[in-house]
């Protein structure tokens, strides 16, 4: 457990900031994912903040809360090809 951590998911192309404190910590769990009081995601095809995000390592969100400002971008200008990002 620590108070902040960075996962990134080649395949999705995607950087997730994770942050939490003391109380509430981030928590990367092998083989089932991670969770964080607040997450930024920043991936191609999605983008934004989530609240007390539970996510797998295949980038399905398992839990968040509903106040949690998420969007997908349908006028994407990049798309991930081999765990690069490239112009779409």
């Amino acid at each position: 457990m620590t108070q902040a951590a960075t996962v990134r998911l080649l395949e999705h192309c995607a950087d997730i900031r994770l942050s939490g404190t003391a109380a509430q910590p981030v928590k990367v769990e092998q083989n089932v994912g991670f969770s964080a009081p607040t997450a930024e995601i920043d991936s191609p095809q999605l983008t934004g903040e989530i609240l007390q995000l539970k996510m797998s390592f295949d980038f399905e969100i398992l839990d968040s809360l509903d106040s949690s400002n998420l969007g997908f971008n349908l006028d994407a200008t990049e798309k991930c090809e081999n765990g690069v990002r490239v112009p779409v």
